[in-house]
C-alpha cells in the first residue's frame, strides 16, 4: 500500500504537467484555425458588420434630418424609447420659481447659511395650500394617409394592312377619280399597323383631405413620405407600365389644439404634485391635466440655530421650500403695466400701436416638403435645411409665440392640382403686442384679411380706448414678468420712483404730451 501511494504521487505532477502541454497545443491549434477563419471569411456576411465607407458617412446639414425621421421608424431602440416616453407623466420643472433650482441658487449665494439648521416658527398654524388643476398640450402624434397612381389607357390595336394583286403585276383602273381593282385581282396582307398604347389619364389620387385641411389650418405638418417600389412594373389593361413608384405613404405630426393654462401657476411659484393624461392619440397623450400646489400664507419669524460644522445640507430632510406666497394680483399689476409701457413706446416713435409685419412660408405638395413646420418643438427643425432664411425666421417667431396664423392659400397649380401653398402670418415685435392684438381685434370685430393680402396694421388710438383690458387673459406673460422683475429695497423704490416721476414729466412736457 505504502508504495502505491508513493508511485501516485510522484506520477501527479507528471501527469499535470503532459496535461498542460496538451492544453497549450490543442489552444495553439483553435488559434490557428480562428486565424485562417478570420482571414479567409468575406466579412460582409458576419451579422452587423460595418464597411469601411458606411452610408452614414454620404450625410451632411441637409439630408441628416430626413436620415433620422426615416431611422425612427425602423430602429428597435427608437422604437423603446418611443414606447417609454408615451407612457412617461408629463413634469415641466421652471427654473426660476421651483425650489429644486431656487434653494440651490441660495446654496451657491451663501453656502455657510445653507450648511446651518433652519428652524421656523410662525404666528399660529399656517393655512393649508390649495390645489389648482390645469391643462398643458402634450407630444405631437403621428397620422397617415395614402395616396397611389391612378393610369388609364387606350389601347388601339394592330391592324392587317392590305393591298390588291393581279396576275403577278398590280393593275388598277381608272373609273371617273376613284380608283378600281381590276377582275381577278386578289387582296393580299403586305404588313401590319403597330400597335398603340396610349396614357389617356395619369394623376395621383390620395384620401389625406382631412390631414391636409389640418395641416392648413396649422395643427399639422408634413413629417416624411414613404415611397413604394422604385421603377416598378405592374400590369394596367394587360398592358406592363413602369414607374418610379405607384403608392406614396404620406406621415403627418399633428398637435391637439389647446391653451396652455398652466403658466400663471408656474409664475407665481405653485409646485406642481401630479400629472394625469386627459386624452390620447396615435398611441401618445396630447393633453394634460397638471396639478399643482399653492401656498396661501407665509410663514414668519424665521431664526436660525448653528449645527456642527459637518452638518450636512438639507440635515433635516426639508430640501423643499412651501413657505411662498401666491400672488397672482402683482404678476396682473405688471403685466398690465408693461401695455401701457409698450403704447407710450410707440407712441413717442409715431408708430402705431402693436403693429405687425406679414411673414410667410411654403408647403410643396407633390414633393411632401413643409417649410412652415408648426412652431412647437425640435421637431420643427427637421426638413428646414433648404428651406429660405425667412421661412427659417419664422419658425423661430412662432416658437416664441410672436405669431398669429392668418390662413393658407394654393400659390400654384399644375393641370389644376395645386402644387404649392403659402401660409400667411402677422408677427410681432414682442408676445405682449401679439396678445393685446389677438385679444383686442375680438372685441373690436377687426380680421385679419384674407391670407394672400393679410392686415397686420396697428391699432389706432381710438380703437385701443375702446378695449376692454380687464377681459383679457394675460396670463401668457406672467412668466415673463416673474423673470424680468426684481424686486428691490423700500428706500431704492422710494428714490428711483421719484427720480424716474421726474424725468418723465419733464420728457413728456418737452415733447408736447400733458398729463
Amino acid at each position: 500500500m505504502k508504495i502505491l501511494i508513493h508511485t501516485i504521487i510522484l506520477c501527479t505532477p507528471l501527469m499535470a504537467m503532459k496535461s498542460h502541454q496538451n492544453g497549450l497545443a490543442y489552444t495553439q491549434q483553435l488559434l490557428e484555425k480562428n486565424k485562417n477563419v478570420s482571414q479567409t471569411t468575406n466579412p460582409y456576411i458576419v451579422p452587423g458588420y460595418k464597411t469601411a465607407s458606411p452610408k452614414e458617412a454620404t450625410l451632411d446639414g441637409g439630408s441628416i434630418g430626413e436620415a433620422t425621421v426615416q431611422e425612427t421608424s425602423t430602429n428597435q431602440v427608437a422604437q423603446s424609447i418611443k414606447e417609454i416616453s408615451e407612457s412617461r407623466e408629463s413634469y415641466r420643472l421652471d427654473p426660476e420659481t421651483n425650489p429644486l433650482f431656487t434653494v440651490a441658487t441660495e446654496v451657491q449665494k451663501d453656502p455657510e447659511k445653507a450648511m446651518k439648521e433652519v428652524i421656523i416658527q410662525a404666528e399660529g398654524e399656517p393655512e393649508q395650500g390649495e390645489l389648482h388643476h390645469c391643462e398643458e398640450g402634450g407630444e405631437e402624434y403621428m397620422r397617415t394617409c395614402h395616396r397611389h397612381l391612378e393610369i388609364a389607357l387606350k389601347i388601339v390595336p394592330s391592324r392587317p394592312i392590305t393591298q390588291q394583286y393581279c396576275s403577278g403585276h398590280w393593275k388598277h383602273k381608272w373609273k371617273g377619280s376613284k380608283k378600281y381593282c381590276s377582275p381577278g385581282c386578289q387582296s393580299r396582307v403586305s404588313g401590319y399597323t403597330p400597335k398603340q398604347v396610349i396614357v389617356e389619364k395619369e394623376e395621383w389620387v390620395d384620401d389625406c383631405q382631412v390631414l391636409e385641411d389640418m395641416a392648413d389650418r396649422g395643427v399639422c405638418r408634413y413629417a416624411q413620405k414613404i415611397d413604394s417600389q422604385k421603377n416598378e412594373t405592374r400590369t394596367i389593361q394587360d398592358e406592363p407600365i413602369t414607374r418610379d413608384h405607384f403608392e406614396e405613404t404620406l406621415i403627418y405630426s399633428c398637435s391637439h389644439p389647446i391653451k396652455n393654462s398652466c403658466q400663471k401657476l408656474k409664475a407665481m411659484g405653485c409646485q406642481q404634485t401630479k400629472s394625469e393624461c386627459q386624452q390620447r392619440e396615435g398611441g401618445r397623450c396630447v393633453v394634460w391635466q397638471q396639478t399643482y400646489l399653492c401656498g396661501s400664507k407665509k410663514q414668519h419669524q424665521t431664526r436660525y440655530r448653528s449645527t456642527s460644522s459637518t452638518s450636512p445640507f438639507c440635515l433635516t430632510g426639508n430640501c423643499a421650500d412651501s413657505s411662498y406666497e401666491a400672488n397672482g394680483e402683482m404678476l396682473e399689476a405688471l403685466s398690465q403695466l408693461s401695455i401701457l409701457k409698450s403704447i407710450q413706446n410707440d407712441m413717442r416713435a409715431k408708430l402705431s400701436i402693436f403693429k405687425g409685419e406679414v411673414k410667410q412660408c411654403s408647403k410643396h405638395c407633390i414633393n411632401f416638403k413643409d417649410c412652415c413646420g408648426n412652431g412647437k418643438g425640435w421637431g420643427t427643425d427637421l426638413g428646414l435645411s433648404s428651406c429660405k432664411a425667412e421661412e427659417k425666421q419664422l419658425v423661430d417667431l412662432r416658437r416664441n409665440n410672436r405669431c398669429v396664423m392668418v390662413g393658407t392659400y394654393c400659390a400654384e397649380k399644375k393641370a389644376g392640382v395645386c402644387i404649392r401653398k403659402k401660409t400667411s402670418f402677422c408677427c410681432f415685435g414682442h408676445k405682449l403686442s401679439r396678445l393685446i392684438q389677438e385679444q383686442g381685434r375680438g372685441q373690436l370685430g377687426l380680421s385679419w384679411g384674407d391670407p394672400k393680402s393679410p392686415d397686420c396694421r396697428g391699432l389706432k388710438p381710438e380703437e385701443l380706448s375702446g378695449l376692454d383690458f380687464s377681459k383679457m387673459n394675460l396670463s401668457e406673460l406672467y412668466e415673463d414678468v416673474q423673470k424680468n422683475f426684481t424686486q428691490k429695497s423700500p428706500d431704492e423704490m422710494s428714490k428711483t420712483i421719484t427720480l424716474d416721476r421726474v424725468k418723465e414729466n419733464m420728457k413728456l412736457k418737452s415733447e408736447g404730451f400733458s398729463n
